[in-house]
C-alpha cells in the first residue's frame, strides 16, 4: 500500500487526509499548526507539529517509516534537501498561485494589487529553491473585479485541492507523474513580508489604491500582511473598505483631505482622481472613516503622509 505523509493546515489538508484512504493508499502521518491539529483530532487523526520537519534529522523518520510521498498542502514549512528527497517516490507542494511567474507567499495579493486578470493554482515537485521545483499541473481561473486577498486565496486553495484529490489515483498506484521544468525568465517571487510594508500611497492613481485595499483586505479574519494602512500626521488608519471618488479639474495635491462627512473622508490622489475611504478598523471591529475622523479633529485640508517605508515589500 503506498504510503502518504501529509503536512499543511486547513480544509485542503483535511479533505486530502480523507481522499486518501478512501481512494486505497495509507496515511502514515501528518503534521500541522495546531489550530488544524484539532480539527485532525475530532476527525480521529493524531498529527504532529509541523516545524519537526524542519531539522535535517527528520529524513531519517521519513525512510524508516517508508514514505512514499511528501504532499505539502498548504505548509509554510521550509524543508531541509534531505527532507525533501527522503520519500521513496517524490514530494510534491501545492502553491496556491500560478508558477512561475506567482511564486512566494504573497503572490494572490500582488495578483489584486497588480490588476491582474488571472490566479491559479500548482501542483509542482518540491526542490531545495522555493517553488521553483518541475510543474505536474497548473489550472489558470479568473479574478474578478470583488476578489480580495482572503477570497482569492480561498478560489485558490480549492481549485489546488481539486488538482490534488485529482492526482492522488496516480500517486496511489505508484506513478510518477511526469513534469515541465519551469521557465526562470518568467520566475517572479512575492516575498511574505506585507506589500509596501502595509502603507497605502496616495500618489498612487485611484484603481491602484482601491486593488491595495482590496488586496490586504481579509476581514472577518485576520490578514497575515495586516490591513493596509493609510497615515496621518503621523499616524496609522487601518483601512477597511474604500471607493472610487469623483475626477476634479482643481489643483489638489495628492493626499490632501477634501472632504470629511458622514459619507467618509475623501482624498486627492494622482491624476485628478480622488477615493473615498468608506470604514476603518479599530480594535478588530469596523468603525465609519468620516464620523470617526470628525471625533478626532481631523477635518478638510489635512495631509496623508506620502513616503513609503525604506523596506517596501516590491517583488
Amino acid at each position: 500500500m503506498t504510503r502518504f505523509l501529509l503536512v499543511g493546515n486547513g480544509r485542503p489538508l483535511e479533505e486530502v487526509c480523507q481522499a486518501i484512504p478512501r481512494l486505497g493508499g495509507e496515511v502514515a502521518g501528518v503534521y500541522a499548526n495546531p489550530e488544524s491539529a484539532r480539527r485532525l483530532q475530532a476527525m480521529g487523526i493524531d498529527p504532529q507539529q509541523s516545524s519537526i520537519l524542519r531539522a535535517p534529522e527528520a529524513a531519517e523518520v521519513i525512510r524508516a517509516q517508508r514514505i512514499d510521498w511528501l504532499l505539502n498542502v498548504q505548509s509554510q514549512v521550509v524543508f531541509p534537501a534531505a527532507v525533501i528527497r527522503a520519500p521513496a517516490l517524490g514530494a510534491i507542494n501545492f502553491h496556491p498561485g500560478p508558477l512561475p511567474e506567482g511564486a512566494g507567499l504573497t503572490a494572490h495579493e500582488w495578483a489584486v494589487i497588480l490588476g491582474e486578470s488571472a490566479f491559479a493554482a500548482t501542483l509542482h515537485y518540491m526542490t531545495p529553491d522555493l517553488d521553483a521545483g518541475p510543474i505536474i499541473v497548473r489550472r489558470d481561473f479568473e479574478i474578478s473585479d470583488t476578489d480580495t486577498g482572503l477570497t482569492l486565496l480561498a478560489h485558490a486553495w480549492r481549485v489546488g485541492t481539486e488538482l490534488l484529490c485529482d492526482l492522488l489515483p496516480s500517486l496511489i498506484a505508484g506513478q510518477r507523474p511526469s513534469a515541465y521544468a519551469q521557465d526562470k525568465s518568467k520566475f517572479r517571487y512575492f516575498p511574505g513580508k506585507p506589500p509596501h510594508g502595509g502603507r497605502i500611497d496616495v500618489s498612487w492613481p485611484a484603481d491602484r489604491i482601491l486593488n491595495f485595499v482590496r488586496a490586504l483586505q481579509y476581514y472577518p479574519l485576520q490578514s497575515p500582511s495586516g490591513p493596509p494602512r493609510l497615515v496621518v500626521n503621523g499616524e496609522p488608519f487601518a483601512v477597511l473598505q474604500a471607493e472610487r471618488g469623483e475626477s476634479s479639474s482643481g489643483h489638489s495635491p495628492p493626499g490632501k483631505i477634501t472632504e470629511v462627512s458622514e459619507r467618509g473622508v475623501q482624498i486627492a490622489v494622482s491624476g485628478h482622481e480622488s477615493v473615498w475611504i468608506i470604514r476603518l478598523l479599530r480594535e478588530g471591529s469596523p468603525v465609519a472613516a468620516g464620523p470617526f475622523f470628525q471625533r478626532h479633529g481631523i477635518s478638510a485640508g489635512a495631509l496623508c503622509d506620502t513616503e513609503l517605508p525604506a523596506s517596501s515589500g516590491r517583488p
